[in-house]
């Protein structure tokens, strides 16, 4: 009977001493981590809203031929989108009146024989005055190089910054941010304007925050970089 005792009390100090013992191990290495979380929702939230805000942009380098001497052209750039919008710059970035009717582009371009030609539904269309189409350009403009890619917007941050206002824990859900955790942005340009959605912050919380300098489209069709701050707690 003794023996039995002894043994029941000591089955009890080694229960107690493993329960403490895993006690230690959640003290010292918390699975649970917060910052953890901060951590991973501070990346996720930012590439979600770079994602959100961003739209498709097509650009051609276009070189005009010698031989042709009439400052208004015409010519065809295939399988773009018809619900887009065309831009066209010169060398140094200059916005040329232009059109597109879904099929052709039509452009004043002056007496410049180098043209970059966007496509998006980010731009405006930039017609200063009426552009009557001619017959195609002979020799046809030669497309020297393409590029796609996905620029994040100045509208598209307008937009985030509204569905911030109105329906915060509908955007968060959209962006992926578990239960608990808040995120604000802010963008600043270079002219001084800027875009802030945020609430307040509660004091004494742990607060992440990621900074980047990205390429926007502004308003205008013009793009330009610009400071984008995401902060998680």
């Amino acid at each position: 009977m003794e023996k039995r005792g002894v043994s029941h009390v000591e089955f009890i100090l080694s229960f107690l001493l493993f329960i403490g013992f895993l006690l230690s191990i959640l003290l010292f290495f918390d699975p649970f981590d917060n910052n953890d979380i901060l951590d991973v929702s501070l990346n996720e939230v930012s590439d979600s809203i770079i994602k959100q805000v961003s739209k498709e942009i097509i650009s051609y380098s276009v070189v005009v031929d010698q031989a042709v001497t009439g400052p208004i052209i015409e010519f065809t750039i295939p399988n773009i989108n018809s619900e887009y919008k065309v831009r066209v710059e010169d060398y140094n970035g200059y916005v040329l009146p232009s059109s597109f009717d879904g099929t052709e582009v039509v452009v004043d371009r002056g007496g410049n024989s180098f043209l970059k030609v966007k496509f998006s539904d980010a731009f405006l269309s930039h017609v200063s005055a009426p552009l009557l189409p001619s017959e195609p350009t002979t020799p046809a403009p030669t497309i020297a190089s393409s590029n796609i890619k996905n620029i994040a917007t100045e509208s598209g941050f307008n937009d985030l910054k509204t569905q911030y206002v109105t329906d915060y824990s509908t955007l968060k859900t959209e962006l992926g941010l578990p239960p608990g955790i808040n995120f604000a942005f802010e963008v600043k340009f270079d002219d001084g304007t800027g875009i802030i959605a945020s609430n307040s912050i509660p004091s004494g919380v742990d607060v992440f925050v990621d900074r980047d300098r990205i390429e926007i489209i502004r308003g205008d069709g013009k793009s330009e970089f610009a400071d984008l701050s995401v902060k998680v707690w």
